[in-house]
């Protein structure tokens, strides 16, 4: 393989890959700041009945996390009729510190991706990554529902240990009855979204692969 060849098919891997990643953090964000899909488990997993709570009590609970976390609201965790631990604080601070480091990485990531589409645009090499991270995104999505999907309790608690370095996100209901609004369904249910954005954007990617060769 000549130097040339090369240097366009690690230039290929390197833009795929950060398309492919820049796709998922963008679908994470939207998927989890998508608030209807809460308010609809509110009524599709009973959590009315469940917490003894009217819904607009249980959503403007849920509006002031993803508010929160999102860095909408003051740094002091303080639920708007809820009462919160000391480690529950904590752990809704964790949260907000991931939001922030996932905004930041998919702005960077957006820049550096538009910066590459200026320099290539007239040329093959910018939209050939178009076409194997469409493809990506057309596939690994299938695959992570079913790997998800076959033990999500488990995959979470994982989750959970990875991001996290202590074991404040183990709230307990009767400090933190927070945890009772949120229940792991609707988690699944988020990402169930992630994934369908993701499949969605490589549909989109390959399409615009499709129509530049053509």
């Amino acid at each position: 393989m000549s130097y040339n060849k090369l240097t366009a098919c690690l230039f290929n891997i390197f833009i795929s890959i950060m398309i492919t990643f820049t796709t998922l953090l963008f679908s994470v964000n939207a998927a989890l700041d998508f608030k209807p899909l809460y308010y609809f488990d509110v009524v599709n997993l009973d959590i009315q009945n469940d917490s003894y709570m009217t819904v607009a009590e249980i959503k403007d609970n849920y509006n002031y996390v993803i508010n929160y976390v999102n860095g909408k609201t003051n740094y002091d965790f303080q639920l708007p009729t809820l009462p919160s631990s000391a480690n529950g604080k904590t752990h809704f601070s964790d949260v907000r510190r991931l939001f922030r480091l996932s905004k930041i990485a998919l702005i960077v990531q957006l820049i550096l991706l538009i910066s590459f589409f200026y320099a290539f645009r007239k040329h093959n090499y910018f939209y050939k990554c178009l076409k194997w991270s469409g493809l990506a995104l057309l596939f690994l999505p299938y695959l992570l529902l079913i790997i998800l999907g076959s033990n999500f309790k488990r995959y979470f608690t994982i989750m959970h240990h990875l991001l996290f370095n202590n074991n404040y996100w183990l709230l307990d209901p009767a400090e933190d009855p927070i945890i009772d609004l949120l229940p792991q369904t609707f988690f699944f249910h988020c990402v169930v979204l992630i994934l369908l954005l993701t499949n969605l954007a490589g549909i989109v990617l390959y399409i615009i692969y499709r129509r530049r060769i053509n």
